[in-house]
């Protein structure tokens, strides 16, 4: 007579839409990108530039002034880092955002981990 834990009893929760037998399969997320989904690719990656491009346009008014004048500490990186920093983090987000979107996962997981 095994008490059964109520997250592992094979149904699925609200919170998180897996299984305890294919948990191993959604971490992995394997499929084989087609030639369509690199243009999937492309356009997440001008899309999320994008949209640091347009964050960046929003605040670089500011930099002369108001950034300027705050106490920094003295592990603060230079002014010239922070564009490609925050291009390759954008970056990385649109890949991460084509590998759920190529994954052969359901809707539900998809938009979990989307």
């Amino acid at each position: 007579t095994k008490k059964k834990d109520k997250t592992t009893d094979g149904k699925r929760s609200k919170y998180f839409p897996c299984t305890k037998g294919n948990f191993e399969q959604i971490i992995t997320m394997k499929s084989s990108p087609t030639r369509g989904s690199y243009g999937v690719l492309g356009l997440l990656v001008l899309l999320t530039l994008g949209i640091g491009w347009m964050g960046s346009r929003a605040t670089l008014p500011e930099i002369p002034t108001w950034y300027a004048q705050l106490n920094k500490p003295s592990f603060n990186p230079p002014n010239y880092l922070f564009g490609p920093v925050w291009s390759s983090l954008y970056l990385l987000m649109a890949i991460s955002q084509w590998l759920v979107w190529e994954s052969k996962q359901s809707k539900s997981i998809k938009l979990f981990f989307f």
